[in-house]
Formats: structure tokens, C-alpha cells, sequence
């Protein structure tokens, strides 16, 4: 079977979209630039996009190395073969700084349509060297255009067509318009708990757990993604009221699973849950107070221990509920401080190491040193650490 080469732009957090992908596609890793990773596969992936929370836009090859002069031959003789008015867009990755390269290419091959007859319409960049998916969405560059990918290589350039984006409205539904929130406590992003469940490497048959369900972000993507199986648990009473309103909420008639949702500490889930019966767990805990930005670090040390005795806890009473080999894909928070990071995994993972649950690097070290995967936003006083482990009963 004939393969072809894949890219995948990568969202925010490229080495966590980039594990994803990995862990998706049972491939390893390959980057074109590091915006931007390339996978070569026997079938189309575009739909594949409503099922990954870190990748922004996926395009097929068509050409590599060509001089400036053959990658504009390349592009016209594609926009030729649209029917109708042509709506075409260039997005240019690991190009220097402040190149016009995307906008004179776009004008020479927008007069060079026209001058065969064809009605041209080139979507501008703004400035910027890459279309967002939004643009490319709304523009309909998918659907009745071209969006085209441009990477300088070597001393020519690779060039791809786009085939699908990041359903953004949907994701931006799914994160601000569900009926069960609490602002207070934080919420975790549907990306992000869509890219954890795919970490786990978990099939969609698997019973999932989340014992820190919140409002059930993690319960609801994985709805999304196909599994039948679903297990919320929450010491919040609140937050189980907040679960069961999304699940609803989020219900469309075609969404099918078996639900248990209940209230439950994390410490007692052998009270409720059968020996040796959960495949993979998916969860980010309760994560500390909010903070103001005025912790002293000692205070921060005194919220790293009480989350270390809670997670001791949780997954001690993990070993009595998973099976053998069971995935577990657990955000430990860091602090920020004027002095560097306080890690609550600091001195926590190697207990849980000698408990039998074994650190599962997300990448390869060529890509990451550490094990875990940083989420960070610019500003937060809190990262949170994503790790994966295997249970080795």
C-alpha cells in the first residue's frame, strides 16, 4: 500500500502535541521544523483532527526541494485545477525574520491566474507568516480553496496541502459554554484533557477513570473520543452536580457509554470500585489553593506537602483498583517562585516508583530530558507536569 507523508502543525505546546501524536499513530516522532511534525502514513488522517487536542492543522506533501521558481509553477498548476472562483492562502514556517516571501508569492501567483482568466482571491496573511486555523476555516480554504504550507529546505523549499483544522468552535464550546463550572477552582482546558487521554495510549473499550473528575472534562472528552466505559469520581459533591450537568449538556443522542458517576475521595475508591478492574486512569487533581502571587516559598513547601500526602493517598488506593500494565496519567502542579520551581513531583515520584508505578517517558530524550511534559501559559503562577506511568502489580 502506497504511504505519503503527513504534517501535523503543532498547537501552543508543541512537544505535548507532539507526544500526543506519537501515542496516537503508534509512530515515533519526526520534526520538519519545530512547529511542524511529519509522519508518513498508508491513509488520509484529516479526519483524525476531531480526535487530537494539540494539533492545529494537518496537510498532505506534494513536493520537496524545489528552487523558488518550481514551487510557484507547483502552486499555480494546483490553483488551476479549482473549479469556480479560487480562494487560495500561504502559510510559511522556519522562514527568517521578517521575510515578505508568503505576500509577494501570493501577488505574483494571484496575476499570474488572472492573467489566464480566472477569477483569484488571495487571503493575506497580516503580517503574520502562517494562516490560524480560524482563518483557513473561515475563508473556507479547506472546503472550496487552497491553504498551502511552505518550510525552507536545504537550499529549495517542501510545500503542503492543507486537509483539515482544529475544530476551534467546537473546542471553544466545549471549554466556556458547558452549564457546570467553578472558575474558582480552575477549569482544565478540553485540549488538554483530550491530549491526556490520548497519552495513556488507552483504546476505546478500556474502563477510564478519573478520580478527581471536577466538572468532568476529562469523563466528557473521553465521550467524545469513543469510550464506553467511563468511571467520575469527585470528594466534591459540587463537582459531581457539575459533571452530571455537562454529561447531559453534552449528550446529543449518538454518545453512548456507560457512566458511573459518583462522590468519592480519591483514598477510598476500593470502597466503590472492584479489585483489578480499571484499565487506565486519566486525572488532574485537586491542584492547591489559588495562589495571589504573595506566597512566601515556605508557604508554597507547606502546600507541596499536603498535595504529596493527597496524592500518596489516591494512588495507593490505585493499586488495589487497577490491572496489571494499567496506564495512569496524572498533572503534578509546580509553583513559581522569584527563586525558580517548586515541584510537588519532587521526592514524590520515586516513592511511587518503589508502589510499583513505573515513570513512562513522553518522548524520546532527543526531543525531552525530563520524563514529564510541561503545560505552561506565560504569566501563570502554576505549570502543571504531565507524566505517565505504568502499574506493575
Amino acid at each position: 500500500m502506497a504511504r505519503t507523508l503527513w504534517w501535523f502543525v503543532l498547537g501552543r505546546e508543541p512537544l505535548l502535541s507532539l507526544a500526543e501524536l506519537a501515542a496516537v499513530l503508534s509512530s515515533n516522532p519526526d520534526l520538519l521544523t519545530p512547529d511542524i511534525a511529519k509522519f508518513e502514513l498508508a491513509n488520509e488522517p484529516g479526519e483524525l483532527i476531531k480526535k487530537l487536542g494539540g494539533t492545529v492543522k494537518i496537510a498532505k506533501e506534494l513536493a520537496a526541494g524545489l528552487t523558488e521558481e518550481a514551487l510557484l509553477d507547483r502552486l499555480a498548476l494546483e490553483l488551476d485545477g479549482v473549479t469556480g472562483k479560487i480562494h487560495f492562502g500561504l502559510s510559511l514556517y522556519a522562514i527568517p525574520k521578517g521575510s515578505e516571501w508568503g505576500y509577494a508569492w501570493g501577488l505574483a501567483l494571484k496575476k499570474r491566474l488572472k492573467a489566464k482568466g480566472k477569477s483569484i482571491r488571495f487571503v493575506d496573511n497580516r503580517g503574520k507568516a502562517a494562516l490560524s486555523s480560524v482563518s483557513v476555516d473561515k475563508n473556507g480554504l479547506i472546503t472550496k480553496g487552497r491553504e498551502f504550507l511552505i518550510v525552507p529546505q536545504g537550499k529549495g523549499f517542501a510545500v503542503a496541502q492543507s486537509v483539515a483544522v482544529q475544530p476551534f468552535e467546537s473546542f471553544s464550546q466545549r471549554d466556556f459554554g458547558r452549564p457546570g463550572r467553578d472558575d474558582t477552582s480552575g477549569m482544565l482546558p478540553p485540549k488538554l484533557a483530550m491530549m491526556m487521554i490520548n497519552l495513556s495510549g488507552a483504546t476505546t473499550e478500556k474502563i477510564l477513570l478519573d478520580p478527581f473528575c471536577g466538572s468532568g472534562t476529562i469523563i466528557s472528552e473521553a465521550m467524545l473520543l469513543g469510550f464506553t466505559k467511563l468511571i467520575g469520581t469527585d470528594a466534591s459533591p459540587k463537582a459531581i452536580e457539575d459533571t452530571k450537568k455537562n454529561l447531559e449538556w453534552l449528550a446529543t443522542g449518538k454518545l453512548r457509554a456507560a457512566l458511573k458517576i459518583s462522590v468519592c475521595d480519591a483514598a477510598k475508591l476500593p470502597t466503590m470500585i472492584s479489585d483489578r478492574s480499571v484499565d487506565v486512569v486519566v486525572t488532574e487533581p485537586y491542584l492547591g489553593p489559588p495562589l495571589k502571587g504573595r506566597e512566601s516559598p515556605e508557604q508554597l513547601r507547606i502546600s507541596q506537602a499536603a498535595l504529596q500526602k493527597l496524592y500518596k493517598q489516591a494512588f495507593a488506593s490505585f493499586t488495589k483498583i487497577l490491572r496489571p500494565n494499567a496506564a495512569v496519567v496524572f498533572i503534578f502542579p509546580r509553583f513559581q517562585t522569584s527563586a525558580g520551581w517548586i515541584s510537588v513531583a519532587e521526592g514524590l515520584v520515586a516513592d511511587l516508583k518503589k508502589d510499583g508505578f513505573e515513570p513512562i517517558p513522553l518522548l524520546p530524550q532527543k526531543f525531552s530530558k525530563t520524563p514529564y511534559l510541561l503545560y505552561h501559559r506565560e504569566g501563570q503562577r502554576v505549570g502543571r507536569e504531565i507524566w505517565r506511568f505504568r502499574f506493575a502489580s
